[in-house]
C-alpha cells in the first residue's frame, strides 16, 4: 500500500485546506481594490500593505504545498530522513520568516486601516 492511500495520510488535506485558504485571501483582497475602485475613496497604505501581504500568503502556500510533497502529512517512519531532512528544515526556516513578515505587514495594515478611518491627528500620520 503506498503511503498516500494510508488512512492516516493528511497531505491532500493540508493541501485542499492550503488552496481553499489562499482563494479565499484572494477573493477578500481582490473584493477590497474592487470595492475602493468604484467608491469614491482612493487607495491608501492600508490596502497596498493588504496586497503586500496577499503575496507574503502565497509564498507560505507554496512552502506548505512543497513541505506536504517532501513529506508533511505522512507518517515518520514512511518519509525518508536522510533526502528530505535538510529541505524540510529549510521550509520550516522559510515559514518562520514568511509568517512573521505576514503578521508584521498585517498588523501595519490594521493600523494604517484605523488611522484613515478615525483620522488621527498629523504626529501620528507622521509617525506611521
Amino acid at each position: 500500500m503506498s503511503d498516500s492511500n494510508h488512512p492516516d495520510y493528511s497531505g491532500t488535506v493540508a493541501i485542499l485546506l492550503i488552496v481553499v485558504h489562499t482563494v479565499l485571501d484572494s477573493l477578500a483582497v481582490l473584493i477590497r481594490f474592487w470595492f475602493r475602485m468604484i467608491s469614491i475613496t482612493k487607495l491608501w497604505w492600508d490596502d497596498w500593505l493588504a496586497l503586500i501581504d496577499l503575496a507574503i500568503c502565497y509564498g507560505q502556500a507554496g512552502a506548505a504545498i512543497f513541505w506536504v510533497h517532501i513529506g508533511l502529512g505522512k507518517h515518520p517512519k514512511n518519509v525518508s530522513p536522510a533526502e528530505n531532512i535538510t529541505s524540510g528544515l529549510k521550509m520550516l526556516y522559510a515559514e518562520y520568516v514568511l509568517f512573521e513578515l505576514g503578521i508584521s505587514v498585517a498588523k501595519l495594515s490594521v493600523l494604517c486601516f484605523y488611522a484613515r478611518i478615525f483620522r488621527v491627528n498629523k504626529r501620528f500620520s507622521t509617525a506611521l
